[in-house]
């Protein structure tokens, strides 16, 4: 009976001793990606703020821990644009397009910072990239229809701008409806600009709806 009871004395201490040496409790890591997203919330607040380099900071502090935030690197794009360093929203686009090929913002983004470089060729490229990846991205459709119009294509000019107008006045962006119909205009595509004139004038809604109703 001792040699039993000393035996299981022995084991309790082994046991015991050797849950003592795993040492105290530690708190899990906190996921890297989930803290990059939070970095992204502290750069969008400081962004509403126009604090560009305050948000620029902070975009690249969350790039530094998910190199594969598309958030991060499209807003830092942003930043750098409000900022007028193209060249750094180019880089950072063009990051963001790698990572999601499809992203037709960032790709409509790389054509404004492109023409804003006068890069013509390259701007084009990228909004027709941008429609392709999403035909119902208002900007990028003006911004394809603008580009064309530029190139003295008048046909495409006039749809693309026709495109973006209805889509702009659906959203009650009645300022870039404006715009869209004023560059239409510049087409001599005289069905289309009546078409979206028509959509956009009050006036006009009414007294069609009086003539249908009669």
């Amino acid at each position: 009976m001792r040699n039993i009871l000393f035996f299981f004395m022995v084991s309790f201490i082994l046991v015991s001793g050797s849950a003592y040496a795993e040492g105290p409790y530690k708190k899990p890591m906190v996921d890297k990606k989930d803290e990059a997203k939070q970095l992204v919330i502290k750069g969008n607040q400081s962004f509403s703020a126009r604090r560009y380099d305050e948000a620029i900071t902070w975009y690249k502090q969350a790039i530094a821990l998910d190199p594969d935030s598309v958030d991060a690197n499209y807003n830092l794009g942003v930043s750098y644009g409000n900022k007028g360093m193209h060249d750094e929203s180019i880089a950072a686009y063009n990051r963001v397009i790698a990572i999601s090929p499809r992203h037709a913002q960032a790709h409509n983004n790389l054509g404004s910072a492109y023409e804003k470089k006068g890069m013509a060729d390259k701007a084009h490229s990228e909004y027709e990239k941008a429609v392709e990846a999403d035909p119902y991205l208002a900007p990028a459709l003006y911004n394809l229809g603008k580009s064309y119009l530029a190139r003295g294509t008048h046909g495409q000019a006039a749809e693309y701008l026709y495109q973006a107008g209805i889509l702009f006045n659906k959203s009650k962006n009645k300022e870039w409806a404006q715009k869209s119909y004023d560059l239409l205009k510049q087409t001599n595509s005289k069905e289309r600009e009546k078409e979206l004139y028509e959509l956009l004038d009050v006036n006009a809604q009414e007294k069609r709806k009086e003539k249908t109703s009669k």
